[in-house]
């Protein structure tokens, strides 16, 4: 919100983003902290109306506020940097020709090589893949 504020073309490429055009002070009385609502911020055009945050305008999810850039699932199957990674090709092409991969019953445009939006090719889900690709494999050091 604070670049579309100072005119930089932002493109939203994946899924709708959740919002928090809110913040507050923390408040103590009587032993208690309190974190309530106390003011909104709001960019240089006086732009902060968001609490559903933002979706690519090809999103055909009502609430959030539509922003160019295209609906694009999370997409498990291929490394980052990998131009047929979902996000990066949607990207790249919305790049060129300023136009989006087809959406889904979903919101979302399908990623490469899902079968499902849930089970891997492998047998494993998404969860379990991105766990198992993105754990620490060092070796913890030893205690004494």
């Amino acid at each position: 919100n604070g670049l579309r504020g100072a005119d930089v073309d932002v493109v939203l490429i994946g899924s709708k983003t959740c919002g928090k055009p809110f913040g507050f002070y923390a408040t103590d009385n009587c032993g208690m902290t309190y974190f309530t609502i106390q003011f909104q911020g709001l960019n240089n055009k006086n732009f902060g109306d968001y609490p559903d945050g933002f979706a690519a305008a090809n999103s055909p999810q009502p609430l959030p506020v539509k922003i160019p850039g295209c609906a694009i699932a999370d997409d498990f199957n291929h490394e980052l940097g990998d131009s047929t990674e979902a996000m990066l090709s949607a990207a790249l092409g919305y790049r060129a020709t300023g136009t989006c991969p087809a959406v889904s019953g979903s919101g979302l445009a399908p990623a490469a090589a899902r079968t499902d939006g849930i089970a891997m090719t492998n047998g494993r889900t998404v969860a379990e893949e991105f766990l198992r690709n993105n754990r620490d494999l060092r070796r913890p050091p030893a205690v004494r």
